[in-house]
C-alpha cells in the first residue's frame, strides 16, 4: 500500500538534489558554469547540446517561454519549443 507513496517520496527526493546539482553545474550565477557552456560550444564538445539546452531552460525559467522544449539542432543552434523555433 505505501510502496507507492514511498516511491514518489524517493522520486522528490531525487528531483530536489539533481535539481541541486544541476544548479552547481550549469546555474547562470557560477562563473565557472558559464566557461564550462563557453568552453562546450567553441570545442564542439559532447557536453555541448546538454549543457547549454540546461542553461537555455534555465534562463527562460518565469518567461513566456518556461517550460518549453529545447532541443541540440546542430553545432551551435538549438530549437525552442514544439514547432522547433530556431534560436
Amino acid at each position: 500500500k505505501d510502496s507507492g507513496k514511498m516511491r514518489a517520496k524517493l522520486c522528490d527526493k531525487l528531483a530536489t538534489t539533481l535539481g541541486e546539482l544541476a544548479e552547481e553545474l550549469i546555474g547562470p550565477s557560477h562563473p565557472a558554469a558559464i566557461e564550462r557552456v563557453n568552453e562546450a560550444l567553441t570545442q564542439g564538445t559532447a557536453e555541448e547540446g546538454p549543457l547549454v539546452c540546461s542553461l537555455l531552460k534555465k534562463e527562460l525559467e518565469g518567461s513566456r517561454f518556461d517550460g518549453h522544449f529545447v532541443a541540440r539542432d546542430g553545432k551551435g543552434k538549438y530549437r525552442l519549443g514544439k514547432e522547433g523555433k530556431k534560436v
